[in-house]
């Protein structure tokens, strides 16, 4: 429909608020209520929510891949779990499972990691003093001794595998990976040793 050119600046500003208002509305996010905001904070694979967003954990995350791969949908997944796809919302179910398995296929477990947890800044523009070299050095040595640790176990769970023809899930990965962090006390590391 066209309109008469002779806009006075009411009419004009009224119809830029009713594209303004039509936009708003196609993009409006679903929110929970503080109510669905205890409900959801209350399932162990939740590991932080606000009213606009969820933050499930890795592990939680590793599971629905092991899961999806299993065969079964993102809605059974996310049921079996104990999430209401009703609080949630399809959609959101939906693009949370896409988006973990984008991840998992272009980095393995690594891409399933939550990074805001674990990122470690800036790196430093400035020269070491030979005491922080020496740390660096005494730490990288510690967490060579981790991965080794962590192939041994590797090796003998595949061997074990292997044994009963079995294949290893990203759950059990993720699990030895944990078990590993756990036996050796290193920070920010969990993405070091799922790159390995």
């Amino acid at each position: 429909m066209k309109k008469s050119v002779r806009f006075t600046g009411i009419f004009y500003i009224l119809d830029f608020q009713e594209k303004k208002d039509r936009k708003e509305t196609a993009m409006s996010k679903q929110l929970f209520s503080l109510e669905q905001i205890k409900q959801l904070q209350k399932n162990p694979h939740v590991w932080k929510v606000s009213e606009r967003t969820i933050t499930y954990s890795d592990a939680f995350k590793s599971q629905c891949i092991d899961e999806y791969l299993a065969g079964k949908t993102p809605r059974q997944i996310f049921e079996e779990y104990g999430f209401e796809i009703k609080v949630l919302g399809m959609k959101r179910v939906e693009q949370a499972s896409s988006r973990w398995r984008k991840a998992y296929e272009k980095n393995g477990l690594i891409g399933l990691t939550d990074t805001r947890k674990t990122s470690s800044g800036r790196p430093l523009k400035r020269e070491l003093m030979m005491t922080e070299i020496l740390e660096r050095q005494a730490a990288r040595i510690e967490l060579l001794e981790g991965q080794v640790e962590m192939l041994k176990k590797l090796e003998a769970t595949e061997r074990r595998l292997l044994n009963h023809c079995q294949k290893l899930s990203t759950h059990k990965i993720f699990q030895l990976i944990s078990d590993t962090l756990n036996l050796f006390p290193f920070e920010r590391m969990v993405t070091y040793f799922a790159r390995s």
